[in-house]
């Protein structure tokens, strides 16, 4: 496993709880310039600590709904 500092941490944390939002968003929450960010999220995904984007089940049917 890789190491993770404190600010990859709380990436994950946003990631984890809405993968939706955009990097420049995360980079606000973290107090990082978006293009760290993106290079924090880019190296997470390499790594494998990121497997995949995806929404949950009640986000889909939630959205279905709304159609």
């Amino acid at each position: 496993m890789p190491e993770l500092d404190r600010l990859d941490g709380r990436i994950l944390q946003i990631v984890q709880k809405n993968n939706r939002r955009t990097s420049e968003e995360i980079a606000a929450q973290v107090n990082l310039s978006s293009s760290a960010c993106q290079r924090r999220l880019r190296r997470l995904r390499a790594e494998g600590v990121i497997e995949a984007d995806s929404s949950s089940d009640a986000e889909l049917s939630t959205l279905f709904h709304n159609w």
